[in-house]
């Protein structure tokens, strides 16, 4: 081997190993983000079984009236299955594609990234993205919850239009964030 090959070597070896621990920490960020949005929304159940009335004005029409309600202890139940079940889903999601069939996986370059060499390198890909997806759903059923207690609180029972369009507009963009990055993600490197 000659000295030109060692270099190539070397470098190629340094490349792979800071992209592999920038990987590690990208996961490493997104799970502890993830754990922190979990930490977020169990708090807030706990504060919500506190202070919501009952029944809980749980759905609201345009104008931010109240058109339906439930009782304290089957919105908290809602809402909690909600928060961990989606979340779930996300991640089992990612942990399925190593055993779907192919056709069934729809990701950009769909051969490239399922063949059999990158079979591995795409549910981790997968698992980081839909770790952080996860996580931003859960961030806006926090802010969706809150809006509801802090609806609650008040005397008659109104939802603030103007936060909860605020929230929208912010999870949706967040959303086509997430969408950009995920393209990016499953680009065939070159």
């Amino acid at each position: 081997m000659s000295d030109v090959d060692d270099v190539t070597s070397n470098s190629d070896n340094a490349s792979t190993q800071s992209n592999d621990a920038r990987s590690t920490r990208h996961r490493t960020v997104a799970w502890a983000s993830l754990f922190v949005a979990g930490l977020c929304f169990a708090g807030q159940i706990v504060y919500a079984a506190r202070v919501l009335p009952d029944p809980v004005a749980s759905h609201f029409n345009w104008q931010g009236q109240p058109d339906d309600h439930m009782s304290r202890t089957a919105h908290l139940w809602f809402m909690s299955i909600l928060g961990i079940a989606l979340p779930a889903l996300m991640i089992g999601i990612a942990m399925m594609i190593k055993y779907v069939p192919p056709s069934l996986v729809n990701i950009p370059h769909r051969d490239y990234w399922l063949s059999t060499e990158h079979v591995d390198e795409t549910r981790e890909l997968l698992m980081d993205q839909m770790v952080w997806l996860a996580c931003g759903m859960l961030l806006f059923f926090v802010g969706v919850h809150q809006l509801v207690i802090h609806a609650n609180s008040n005397q008659p029972v109104q939802l603030q239009n103007g936060p909860m369009i605020g929230l929208l507009v912010g999870a949706l963009s967040l959303l086509v964030v997430w969408i950009v990055v995920f393209y990016r993600r499953f680009r065939i490197p070159s």
